[in-house]
């Protein structure tokens, strides 16, 4: 939880804070780094792109730059370029995050629609036994499955078809943070009670 904070708040900065707003457009996995403490860093701004114009108006490219899998189906179809296309690469980055697998290995020939993907987790809701399937083996027992639910409906809405519903990175961080509070004191009270 702490690393996506850390990338939704670097990508937080780049839409919000500088002016004009600017967009990574190769947010996945490689391009973020770690520190000596766990902590999420951005990298390779090589293809940020300063957005021009009002929030609601997509400016079209024909130069399609990124990386398969991570890129928004609107900016892949039409070359529609906003902040949403972090947000839609995030929540690859999060899933990923959250299966330990990479987006080639989620995706099938028969299913590349990330969000069908998803639908079949969503839809299962009383299926803790699908949800287990579908979380990284490695964080059983660190991971409460109330906590892989809030991350999976999050993704679900970060890879929105449309990006007029995704949410915004700054609601993101405010729902990270929220939500890394709450994890770190179920991880306090299991070390508490395992003791």
């Amino acid at each position: 939880m702490q690393i996506a904070l850390d990338v939704a708040t670097g990508l937080d900065y780049l839409h919000s804070f500088t002016s004009p707003p600017h967009i990574h457009k190769d947010i996945k996995s490689s391009n973020i780094l770690l520190d000596s403490d766990f902590r999420g860093k951005v990298a390779n701004l090589s293809l940020a792109r300063c957005l021009e114009g009002a929030e609601d108006q997509f400016p079209a490219t024909r130069h399609i730059v990124g990386t398969r899998g991570y890129m928004a189906p609107e900016y892949l179809e039409n070359g529609l370029v906003s902040t949403k296309l972090d947000v839609y690469a995030f929540g690859v980055l999060m899933l990923e995050m959250l299966t330990g697998k990479e987006v080639a290995a989620i995706l099938t020939e028969d299913e590349t629609n990330l969000s069908h993907v998803l639908s079949t987790i969503l839809g299962e809701k009383s299926d803790q036994e699908r949800l287990k399937e579908f979380v990284d083996p490695s964080l059983q027992g660190n991971c409460p499955l109330e906590l892989a639910m809030f991350v999976i409906e999050m993704i679900d809405k970060c890879i929105n078809n449309d990006p007029a519903n995704r949410p915004s990175v700054h609601e993101i961080v405010q729902s990270l943070s929220r939500t890394l509070n709450s994890s770190l004191s179920w991880e306090k009270s299991v070390n508490i009670s395992g003791n």
